[in-house]
């Protein structure tokens, strides 16, 4: 017994040792690796980063019936119906049922995060970047370009998924003005917060 238990002790302390002494192995920063600090240094980066924002901000992103707000309300209401030769795509959400395996939440969720994701990158460079006193209004320009993309991502989230609007203690959305970390969580904040959040 007294072997067993040693055995499992000297075992345990090894997997800590290489465990410990791998770290060169998980940590690695690739030579050439494009980081936040290179890929936003000058004025022209940042108009690059906004024109990424422009990209990732769709009413319809998808395309071919995989769109999300301007697709969703259009058959979610009674602006079309189903064809004479429908073969059953979007039966569904033509009978204005909302299933929960339905792809429309979804899109709308991850288009409208990934959205303010890219605004919060690129509002987080600005600000460590020293800029001419000559560009100083093109930044602001950007800026304020920007924060209205975050604040349009989020209107479109708080319509979408806002329970009751009329509730100043209900779930909302998540308010976001920062990047987090890829392995990060966060609670919906309340009406209140979301609409003094702006």
């Amino acid at each position: 017994m007294k072997k067993i238990l040693n055995f499992k002790i000297y075992g345990l302390l090894s997997l800590l040792i290489v465990i410990s002494a791998c770290s060169d192995l998980t940590d690695i920063t690739q030579e050439g690796e494009l980081t936040e600090e290179v890929a936003f240094s000058t004025l022209s980066d940042i108009q690059s980063g906004l024109n990424s924002v422009y990209g990732s901000y769709g009413p319809d992103s998808g395309g071919n019936g995989s769109g999300d707000v301007v697709h969703f309300n259009a058959i979610f209401t009674d602006n079309f119906k189903r064809g004479l030769g429908s073969t059953g795509q979007g039966n569904l959400d033509y009978s204005f049922i909302l299933q929960p395996g339905s792809s429309f939440p979804a899109t709308i969720w991850s288009s409208r995060y990934a959205t303010i994701n890219r605004v919060n990158r690129v509002l987080r460079a600005i600000d460590n970047i020293a800029f001419d006193e000559a560009e100083l209004a093109d930044v602001d320009h950007i800026k304020a370009q920007l924060y209205a993309f975050r604040a349009l991502a989020h209107l479109d989230l708080f319509q979408y998924f806002t329970k009751d609007y009329t509730d100043a203690n209900s779930l909302s959305v998540i308010n976001i003005d920062f990047v987090p970390e890829v392995l990060s969580e966060f609670e919906r904040n309340t009406v209140a917060e979301t609409t003094t959040f702006y």
